[in-house]
């Protein structure tokens, strides 16, 4: 009795060099190196099919002709048939064939591998960005509120006590619009705070920035053969600069300028 298997992996695909040998291996294990074959789609509406992995390896992978889908098959003479598709819309694995044991044993090494080393973060959703904005939103209403509820609108009972003692009227008068001017301009400036990040977090909803940022610094998905390898190791590479240069720079400036505060109070 045969039995056939699908699945549809959850998260993106990172597919280099490393990667997809090691799929290869874990094919040829169960299965002959011969019957393997590769069916690349590429962005300028060129496909093809062939049995020699460095066909793959060694495409340019330019932007006007990147590798947008890459199918595992097996040959009409193979034992199984066998279907392992890396697309845009993720990695989708089906197998069926008349032996059972090697049917399911292909699938769990496969999913093994995939779940520890081909998958990572996928893409963000339209979903997951308007979760993204109501939380924000949520997240900086909240910080308005306790900001200026916290605030210490009381008056300093020693210098109310003093300016009532005075007979001087011109210097009753300047305490009173010192008094509400200082209440009055917490309020203001975290206003203006507010609203500033509530017109931010409108324009991340209704432009694509958060999803191209989440994508830059998580990328998935992709194909790193030829070009697209190379502009990936940059961008790694700019983003590591960028964690230790402004990053780690930032979170420093901000622990030293509450020590010196807290030094100064």
């Amino acid at each position: 009795m045969g039995a056939y298997v699908e699945d549809r992996f959850e998260g993106g695909f990172l597919l280099d060099e490393a990667r997809l040998r090691k799929i290869v291996d874990i094919i040829t294990n169960r299965i002959r190196e011969s019957f393997i074959r590769f069916k690349v789609f590429r962005g300028d509406s060129y496909t093809y099919i062939t049995s020699n992995i460095n066909d793959v390896i060694c495409e340019d992978n330019e932007d006007w002709r990147a590798i947008t889908k890459l199918q595992i098959k097996l040959c009409k003479e193979s034992p199984l048939e066998f279907n392992m598709s890396f697309s845009e819309e993720g990695v989708s694995l089906y197998i069926t064939g008349e032996d059972r044991d090697t049917v399911f044993l292909l699938l769990s090494e496969i999913r093994e591998y995939a779940k520890n080393d081909l998958l990572r973060r996928p893409p963000l959703t339209e979903r997951a960005i308007k979760n993204a904005g109501i939380v924000l939103v949520l997240i900086t209403t909240a910080f308005m509120v306790i900001t200026v509820g916290t605030h210490n609108f009381q008056t300093d009972s020693t210098a109310l006590k003093e300016i009532l003692e005075t007979s001087n009227v011109n210097d009753k008068l300047n305490f009173l619009i010192t008094e509400r001017h200082e209440k009055n301009a917490p309020t203001s400036a975290f206003r203006y705070v507010f609203i500033a990040m509530f017109t931010t977090i409108l324009l991340l909803l209704t432009a694509p920035y958060l999803q191209k940022m989440w994508n830059f610094i998580y990328p998935s998905n992709e194909f790193l053969f030829g070009a697209r390898k190379k502009k990936y190791e940059a961008r790694m590479t700019l983003l590591g600069k960028l964690f230790w240069g402004v990053g780690v720079a930032l979170a420093v400036g901000i622990v030293a300028s509450f020590i010196a505060w807290a030094v100064t109070k």
